[in-house]
């Protein structure tokens, strides 16, 4: 048979092979949480930004109430 590096699994640099399946899974959900906050932060800056018109009229329109008409 081989000599056991042929089914190695590395991730950036580490053998995870070596490492305990909790800490493998510590390492992919910590990998995964990472990759959602960098997404969050890439599209918070690439979004435009909130328009003056609809700020104006959302203040327009709660100034209207049944009262004042």
């Amino acid at each position: 048979m081989g000599q056991g590096h042929e089914n190695e699994v590395w991730l950036l640099g580490l053998n995870m092979s070596i490492k305990p399946k909790w800490l493998q899974l510590l390492i992919c959900a910590g990998g995964l949480f990472l990759g959602f906050l960098v997404n969050g932060v890439c599209e918070v800056r690439a979004s435009p930004p909130p328009k003056k018109n609809l700020c104006v009229l959302s203040i327009f329109l709660s100034s209207i109430t049944p009262g004042n008409l």
